[in-house]
């Protein structure tokens, strides 16, 4: 099977359970750089990768430690949202370029790190149901996506994982999750990347 037909059958098991559309990806443009196949939801919350994880979470892979749901601090957001904290995270400052594709990167911060618990726990749930198993890794140095697998980070099989955004307060923090970008397309985007985190530094 396909690495792009087991990101799309874990997407429909996934979708209605989180209450997103995934879109599959294989180009990216402007450009035209054609990438590994991933899935992306509509509002770019989550992403499932299987032949390779986005660049950024790769980079930082030395930093992400497995946890128990437990280490997740439950707390309510606005509008009732449900959100899961990994507090160790909070006030944690970080040059906004281990986040994103940047020309010239600053130095940045947030207030926490936590996710959006329908998210989280309906991936565990639907990982649970199709592979019978789950792991979750978090970053311990940078607010980057939570990063869920069926199997432990090492093992060679390859099989679809999860990346699922970080927020402070209602709004998003988040990480590029496209498993690879060109240039052109990055440079889009330069400006907007500095109203996504606290600038305290250039």
């Amino acid at each position: 099977m396909s690495y792009q037909k087991m990101i799309e059958e874990l997407a429909e098991q996934l979708g209605p359970v989180v209450g997103h559309r995934f879109d599959m990806i294989d180009v990216i443009n402007p450009g035209g750089l054609r990438i590994p196949a991933e899935g992306l939801a509509e509002d770019h919350t989550m992403g499932i990768y299987c032949e390779r994880m986005p660049r950024k979470m790769l980079e930082a892979s030395g930093s992400f430690t497995e946890i128990r749901l437990a280490e997740l601090y439950p707390q309510r957001g606005g509008e009732g949202v449900a959100y899961l904290e990994y507090a160790p995270l909070r006030g944690v400052e970080f040059q906004a370029e281990k986040l994103q594709y940047l020309k010239e990167g600053f130095l940045a911060r947030v207030a926490e790190c936590k996710y959006k618990a329908g998210q989280v726990l309906g991936t565990l749930y639907v990982m649970n149901k199709v592979y019978g198993d789950y792991h979750i890794y978090v970053n311990t140095r940078l607010p980057m996506p939570l990063w869920i697998r069926p199997n432990e980070m090492g093992d060679r099989e390859l099989l679809p994982q999860v990346a699922i955004q970080a927020f402070s307060g209602d709004r998003c923090t988040p990480t590029n999750i496209h498993v690879d970008v060109p240039k052109e397309c990055a440079a889009l985007y330069y400006e907007a990347c500095r109203n996504y985190y606290e600038v305290i530094g250039d």
